[in-house]
Order: C-alpha cells, then sequence, then structure tokens
C-alpha cells in the first residue's frame, strides 16, 4: 500500500480483495519483523525520577540520540 499513487488505484487494489474470506488464524498470528519478538525497552538512569533534566541527562540523552540517528 505504501507504493499506490493514486486513491483510484488504491481502490482498485481494494476491489480484488474477497471480504468473505475468513480470518486466517493462527498462520497470520505469533512475532513480526525479522527478530522474531519484542525488543528490550531500557529508559535512561533514573528516567523516571523527575520531568526535568538534571545534571548531565540532557547530554547523556544528546550522544544516545546521535549513536541511533543514522547520521
Amino acid at each position: 500500500m505504501a507504493q499506490v499513487e493514486s486513491l483510484q488505484q488504491m481502490d482498485d487494489i481494494l476491489g480484488t480483495i474477497d471480504w468473505l474470506a475468513p480470518y486466517p488464524g493462527e498462520l497470520a498470528e505469533g512475532p513480526r519483523g525479522r527478530l522474531g519478538g519484542a525488543k528490550v525497552c531500557a529508559l535512561p538512569e533514573n528516567w523516571l525520577d523527575s520531568r526535568e533534566l538534571v545534571g548531565d541527562q540532557r547530554k547523556v540523552l544528546l550522544e544516545a540520540e546521535l549513536g541511533v540517528s543514522g547520521g
């Protein structure tokens, strides 16, 4: 769907769907993506202690962002 160029093209594609087909069930369930499961989320140290950035937290966040921003 990300490559659809117009609403008419989208309408044409959706018009080919068999709306009476059963949901694939178990075949459509389970992990998605290449890793086979969810990633572990990790917050910076003391992140939930305050709504304000204190000490060197701003610097740590900026450095962390640079490491994953692709540039």
